[in-house]
């Protein structure tokens, strides 16, 4: 019983853990994200195919008065926006020679809202990236000790129980046995 209780308790922190993470993390989320979908085309510093999105949040809010709304539509369809004629689609796309750039319908507003977060304080992202990642290795070392410890309990109980029946096996021989000496006893005495 205690050790199923420490098993749960366990699984209760490693849960909690990945939960908050998860949540505390989105410019480290963001990292991840960028890294996997834009830096064919982007940097967060320095032109490349197209503009450099350090604090690109902000220089659409300062340029044109656009918010996040925007840059989600912008990114999961720009081809859609452009035809719609929003002006400052137009412009960017005039801007980048008329290049297209790949629309992501597959991102989430939360994905994309990380990607910003991360475009916003890139050193931040790319630290809570790592941290995220280093606790993600801790948490799998610590769900192994806790396995390992819950298959080294299973054994023990396992010997334990084999150990008992066992115990009960001779004890319940021994009564027969004590039974046929008295028997024998009782023969030779007569």
């Amino acid at each position: 019983a205690r050790f199923l209780k420490r098993i749960r308790l366990w699984s209760c922190a490693i849960i909690l853990s990945t939960f908050s993470l998860a949540n505390a993390q989105d410019a480290g989320k963001g990292y991840e994200l960028f890294e996997a979908n834009c830096t064919a085309c982007h940097q967060i510093d320095g032109k490349l195919i197209g503009p450099e999105l350090r604090n690109v949040e902000k220089r659409v809010q300062e340029e044109a008065g656009l918010g996040k709304e925007w840059l989600h539509s912008w990114i999961k369809d720009n081809k859609s926006l452009r035809a719609s004629g929003d002006a400052y689609a137009n412009k960017i796309f005039a801007e980048y020679n008329n290049t297209e750039m790949l629309a992501f319908p597959n991102l989430s507003d939360g994905d994309i809202d990380n990607i910003l977060a991360y475009t916003a304080d890139p050193d931040g992202g790319k630290k809570a990236f790592d941290d995220a990642k280093a606790a993600k290795k801790k948490e799998a070392a610590a769900a192994k000790a806790a396995a390992l410890e819950a298959e080294k309990a299973v054994n023990e109980a396992r010997v334990k129980a084999a150990q008992e029946a066992e115990a009960a096996a001779q004890v319940e021989e021994t009564p027969a046995e004590e039974a046929e000496g008295t028997t024998e006893e009782v023969a030779t005495e007569e």
